[in-house]
């Protein structure tokens, strides 16, 4: 939702650009490259629970006053207090995850694929109920994401239970965490995951400002024109078949390096960029030859999207893998890495920023193309597969 709504301020209130729209969402970044090892360490010392509690609070609340703000710096405070929810929300819950799955990597394996699906199926949900309320009630449609939030926290209030907290975990120096941060095996993929992250980032920030801005010439199939509901049932579809591949791909673990089934995962990325540049500059004329490049352009897209979903869950089941060394800081080992998933997310939001500024979906889709290639070079280069 608030994609389309800033993409009606600058139709119709006053300009904002994509370059601002990626800025805008590297406040949300940046609270949350900030506060996810905190948080992790935190809930090392005092449990899970409470930060699953409190983080969907700040965002039910900052929710309220979206309606209200139509500036560029009022939507960047009210974002970046939104990044308090996503600095508690992901290294808090795979930490619990990790916490009740311990011993059995079968069970690991299948539980992060379990949560990336419900994840995907909760978004596909939000995609869905975001752009009927925006069609419907435009900015007051913020106000009721608040229900959400509260239905999401009584869910957590009633059906988790604290993991045992363990005696040997202990307060965190900066010096500790940076030693702990420098484990070869973290370091050797870090830069994949930090150009996975910033895929995701560009994307976050762009798709739905993109797809409901106004018409141009650009010639971009993808740009312009969309509703609120065009744009979510898209984004839903695209979750769906995502969320599939999750599920699937959980059942593989285990039976396989995960890392050389990461390289099978990343080049489900190419296979969407070569899909997406078709699709957003179909043929001109109709005809049969038109047509299945189409068709083949969509079956490389839904390929690629499968083979690309696999990267979530096998990424965080490496991770818990590594942090079984460190059973009592396994909350600050998780945090970690989503500090630099976080770090990943900025870059990515800012770089979207410059380059849908310069070919607006196009600039996304090279973006994307290049962020994986590198990232499998990265993964070639560490020799990471024959070992992992």
């Amino acid at each position: 939702m608030l994609g389309l709504y800033m993409s009606y301020l600058n139709q119709y209130i006053h300009p904002i650009s994509a370059v601002q729209v990626g800025f805008i969402y590297t406040g949300y970044r940046l609270v949350e490259f900030l506060g996810d090892p905190v948080m992790g360490a935190l809930s090392d010392r005092y449990g899970r629970k409470p930060f699953m509690l409190l983080g969907p609070l700040f965002s039910a609340l900052a929710v309220q006053v979206y309606p209200s703000a139509t500036t560029f710096i009022a939507i960047l405070l009210l974002l970046t207090i939104e990044g308090l929810n996503a600095a508690m929300r992901p290294s808090v819950s795979l930490s619990y995850l990790s916490d009740v799955t311990t011993g059995s990597e079968k069970l690991r394996g299948r539980t992060m694929s379990i949560y990336q699906l419900a994840l995907l199926l909760s978004i596909v949900g939000g995609y869905l109920i975001g752009g009927s309320l925006w069609d419907r009630l435009g900015a007051t449609g913020f106000r009721l994401i608040s229900i959400l939030y509260l239905l999401g926290m009584s869910v957590i209030w009633i059906g988790v239970k604290e993991a045992p907290q363990r005696a040997d975990a202990h307060r965190y120096t900066l010096k500790e965490y940076f030693q702990l941060a420098r484990n070869p095996a973290i370091l050797g993929f870090l830069p994949t995951w930090l150009a996975m992250a910033a895929i995701l980032g560009a994307w976050l920030s762009q798709i739905a400002y993109q797809m409901s801005a106004r018409s141009d010439e650009s010639g971009q199939a993808l740009v312009g024109g969309f509703s609120g509901v065009q744009i979510g049932l898209v984004l839903a579809a695209f979750a769906l078949i995502y969320a599939a591949g999750t599920l699937g791909w959980g059942f593989l673990m285990g039976k396989r390096s995960k890392i050389r089934l990461v390289l099978i995962s990343l080049s489900g990325i190419l296979l969407c960029g070569l899909g997406l540049l078709v699709i957003n500059h179909p043929p001109a004329e109709a005809n049969g030859l038109a047509s299945m490049l189409l068709i083949t352009a969509y079956i490389l897209l839904g390929v690629g999207i499968l083979l690309q979903s696999g990267f979530s869950p096998l990424a965080f089941a490496y991770l818990a893998d590594l942090s079984e060394g460190f059973p009592g800081e396994r909350g600050a080992i998780l945090g970690g890495y989503y500090l630099f998933l976080s770090i990943g997310q900025l870059l990515g939001a800012w770089l979207g920023g410059l380059f849908a500024q310069a070919h607006q979906l196009d600039g996304v889709i090279y973006l994307s193309l290049g962020l994986a290639v590198l990232g499998i070079l990265n993964l070639r280069r560490a020799g990471a597969p024959g070992n992992n």
